[in-house]
C-alpha cells in the first residue's frame, strides 16, 4: 500500500513516521480517538453513507405504503354501496394499518364489505322502479352476459359484470337502479 494515501486516509502528514502512523492506528481501532478523531474524508464519506440510508429508508417506507394501498384496493374497488371511493379507502386502510397494525384495519375492511353487502343487497331490493340511462345499460350487459353464460346465477352474473364495468356500475346505483 501506498505509505503516503494510507496517511492521507489517517489525516496525518505525508511524512508522518511509521510511528506516527501506528499510534493513529492503535488509538483508532482502540477508540480512543472517537468520532472527533476521525479524519475529515472519513468523516465526510460516513455523513454522505448516513443521508444515503435515511434516503433509502423513506423510500422504502413510501414503497410499502403503495403496497398496502393495492392490497387494500383489491378488496375495495367494486365497493358500490358504501360512502367514499375505493382508492381512498384503501388508503384510509392502508394509514390505519400503519398506525394500529393490520389486524386493525381488517377487521375495519371487514366491516366495510359487510356493509357493501347489505347496501348491495339493499339497492338489488329496490329493484327497477327508477332506470337510469346507466341502469339500463348495466342490466343489459347483465343480460347478455347472462344469455352467453346460461349456466352462471344471476348473483354471479351481476357480479361479474360490476368487476368488468365498475364504473358503470357505479353510475348506475347512483341513477337508482
Amino acid at each position: 500500500m501506498d505509505i503516503k494515501k494510507l496517511c492521507q486516509l489517517l489525516g496525518l502528514p505525508e511524512t508522518a513516521t511509521e510511528e506516527e502512523i501506528i499510534a493513529k492506528l492503535t488509538a483508532l481501532t482502540a477508540g480512543a480517538a472517537g468520532p472527533a478523531g476521525l479524519p475529515e474524508a472519513m468523516s465526510t464519506e460516513f455523513a454522505s453513507m448516513k443521508d444515503t440510508v435515511k434516503a433509502q429508508a423513506a423510500t422504502i417506507a413510501r414503497l410499502e405504503h403503495v403496497e398496502r394501498v393495492a392490497k387494500y384496493l383489491k378488496d375495495t374497488i367494486l365497493f358500490t354501496a358504501v360512502a367514499g371511493k375505493p382508492d381512498q379507502i384503501a388508503e384510509s386502510l392502508a394509514n390505519l394499518e400503519e398506525k394500529s397494525g393490520e389486524p386493525t384495519a381488517k377487521q375495519v375492511l371487514t366491516t366495510y364489505q359487510t356493509a357493501n353487502k347489505a347496501g348491495e343487497a339493499a339497492l338489488l331490493a329496490v329493484g327497477t322502479a327508477k332506470k337510469g340511462e346507466k341502469a339500463v345499460a348495466f342490466e343489459d350487459k347483465v343480460q347478455q352476459y347472462s344469455k352467453a353464460n346460461p349456466s352462471v346465477t344471476r348473483a354471479d352474473a351481476l357480479k361479474a359484470v360490476m368487476r368488468a364495468e365498475p364504473d358503470l356500475y357505479r353510475e348506475s346505483r347512483e341513477q337508482g337502479a
